[in-house]
């Protein structure tokens, strides 16, 4: 039996303004490589009829064998599901080891890596359990251009500081 706890492979949250559903997924004793990432939109029909399309997959086999993947010096193993770019379906994050990375889904290629060493902590929650991390600790946005606008400084995409409960904040561009 898996020790994952599903917060670690699920994931709902807005993107290029429609709600978006992300998941990790693998059938029962296949290949690791075979586990696959798929970004499903939720399309609102006529008479109020709506239902989940798949909008992105990759397998991760794919991922790992892409030489962007290679270059960041992460192990082939299954990540933490981090969120989803706010303005691009395609891009998701994840965290591994103590790394944060984004992969665009259609590419299967890193678009994203922080190089910066960081330690995520587990959250505790008022029964004092450590929680498992997952995006509901993770907040991705997009900068407004009123904030920006005029400063040729580049914003940074990710900073992480994981100490409390509380959502951590990703700048992406």
């Amino acid at each position: 039996k898996s020790q994952r706890v599903f917060v670690a492979d699920r994931c709902v949250r807005v993107s290029k303004e429609r709600l978006r559903y992300v998941e990790i997924t693998r059938v029962h004793n296949a290949p690791v490589e075979s586990t696959t990432v798929v970004v499903w939109v939720l399309i609102c029909g006529p008479r109020s009829m709506s239902y989940w399309k798949t909008n992105c997959m990759a397998f991760l086999g794919d991922i790992w064998e892409n030489e962007t993947y290679k270059a960041t010096g992460l192990p082939n193993q299954v990540p933490i599901l981090a969120g989803i770019h706010p303005s691009n379906p395609d891009l998701v994050y994840f965290f591994l080891e103590h790394h944060l990375f984004g992969v665009n889904l259609y590419k299967k290629m890193v678009i994203h890596f922080v190089d910066e060493h960081y330690q995520l902590l587990q959250p505790i929650v008022r029964s004092r359990s450590l929680q498992p991390l997952s995006w509901r600790q993770v907040q991705l946005w997009k900068l407004p251009s009123s904030l920006h606008a005029g400063r040729n400084v580049p914003i940074p995409y990710a900073k992480i500081r994981h100490n409390s409960s509380k959502p951590v904040s990703l700048y992406v561009e």
